[in-house]
């Protein structure tokens, strides 16, 4: 892990990067999904997943009025209510 290593935030303020690893995500399906390279910013107030990311490893992530649905190989993984959604 790089010491320096920092986020660019969407008000082009840096913040600092104080680690890296797997999270696992517990789903409303009952099943896991396992984040990797999820880096840990303590000073973030909110946790943030890159929706592009997940379509790299088959997952479908797709909005409909205020829920968000995932599945894989077209089978329901989890869905949620959204609370907030900041889309840049």
């Amino acid at each position: 892990m790089d010491e320096e290593e920092q986020v660019y935030l969407g008000d082009s303020k840096t913040t600092h990067v104080l680690g890296k690893g797997k999270v696992l995500l517990k789903l409303t399906s009952g099943k896991t999904l396992t984040l990797s390279d999820v880096l840990h910013v303590p000073s973030s107030k909110v946790n943030l997943i890159f929706v592009a990311l997940l379509n790299n490893v088959g997952v479908k992530v797709s909005f409909e009025s205020d829920k968000i649905f995932m599945t894989k190989n077209n089978v329901l993984w989890g869905r949620d209510i959204v609370i907030k959604v900041f889309l840049y």
